[in-house]
């Protein structure tokens, strides 16, 4: 594939599963993110959900759609999303990148919430990698590097994460109430960043202002950073640069 048809990365800030029932507007910018992009033969999801000690590709051959929250609607959880799977390419690629493979890990809602949003029809075949909060950031980024090849493949990257995510610090009752200050603090230092491409910087949140309440546990900022990792140095553009609850982030990039 030529270098012209290399394919976007998305980082998306996933926010609250109940955002599909309540048919929040940035579903629309996400969906309006993807319209234009074509050739796209699989996709390929990092989901903050899926931790483990180890960097693990899912071939997805049961496609279970994982409820992995609790306290919402009933409605939400009757949601279903199964992609087709493409567990021989998940096995390949794996033994390729020394990845762990686990063929009958589901989606989870990190996953299926923005691909519900994003590709409705359910046609593109998905494989999904874990996060290793273990790892550490740096390493998050080398393996987005080693994947970023993928996107000359037809292969779209999407990371789903939340940069500013404290649950603990949320207002449940306002779901459009404006961040506190170290909200907005933290997630200027970290534009900052990715606007001066000072990846460093971005390898030790809680070094940043307002870091050590913003990321409380590194699993929902580490698909951040595999995303950067992929972008091969081309443009950064951000959408979706929206609130809710108040401190949770919806800040959301596409690279490309």
């Amino acid at each position: 594939m030529k270098q012209e048809n290399r394919l976007p990365v998305f980082f998306i800030g996933h926010g609250a599963p109940n955002i599909l029932l309540q048919q929040d507007p940035v579903l629309d910018e996400w969906k309006r993110q993807v319209i234009p992009v074509t050739g796209i033969n699989r996709i390929m999801l990092v989901s903050a959900h899926w931790e483990t000690s180890c960097f693990t590709l899912g071939g997805n051959q049961l496609q279970e759609t994982i409820h992995d929250f609790y306290g919402f609607p009933n409605e939400l959880y009757e949601y279903r999303y199964t992609p087709p799977s493409d567990s021989n390419w998940a096995e390949e690629l794996a033994k390729s990148l020394n990845l762990e493979v686990d063929q009958g890990r589901g989606l989870d809602h990190g996953s299926w919430v923005p691909l519900t949003a994003m590709f409705p029809d359910e046609k593109i075949p998905v494989s999904h990698l874990s996060v290793s909060p273990r790892l550490g950031c740096e390493a998050h980024f080398e393996l987005g590097k080693k994947l970023a090849k993928l996107r000359q493949q037809g292969v779209l990257i999407i990371t789903s994460g939340v940069i500013v995510h404290n649950l603990r610090a949320l207002n449940w009752n306002d779901s459009f109430a404006v961040p506190q200050p170290w909200a907005k603090l933290f997630m200027n230092e970290v534009q900052q960043a990715i606007d001066t491409k000072n990846w460093k910087a971005l390898f030790e949140p809680h070094q940043l202002q307002g870091g050590d309440i913003a990321v409380p546990s590194l699993e929902h900022y580490l698909p951040l950073l595999i995303a950067l990792g992929a972008s091969q140095e081309e443009p950064i553009t951000v959408f979706a640069d929206v609130w809710r609850y108040g401190n949770l982030s919806q800040h959301s990039l596409k690279i490309g």
